[in-house]
């Protein structure tokens, strides 16, 4: 069994429970970019939407490529559509 702040013992890290965390941890991160969204004016957001975009490319005209062969990109991530269009 494992001990969880505030929860006492809990057996193992999976299942249901952990469903609900992780969709706890999503929902909050959704709150804190809306929240950052909010306080930006348009050519902010633009900035802030194509960070993902920056780390997760390696493309020769890009500083800092980093060859074809090195392992690049943010896991589980995959660039907007219409990001990729700018």
């Amino acid at each position: 069994m494992n001990s969880v702040p505030g929860r006492g013992r809990v057996r193992g890290a999976s299942g249901e429970w952990l469903k609900q965390v992780k969709r706890r941890f999503a929902a909050l991160n959704s709150d804190r970019l809306g929240r950052v969204r909010s306080y930006l004016d348009d050519r902010q957001r633009v900035v802030l939407d194509l960070l993902p975009l920056l780390f997760h490319g390696n493309h020769p005209s890009l500083p800092g490529h980093a060859g074809r062969r090195a392992p690049v990109g943010i896991a589980m991530s995959d660039a907007d559509g219409r990001l990729t269009m700018l």
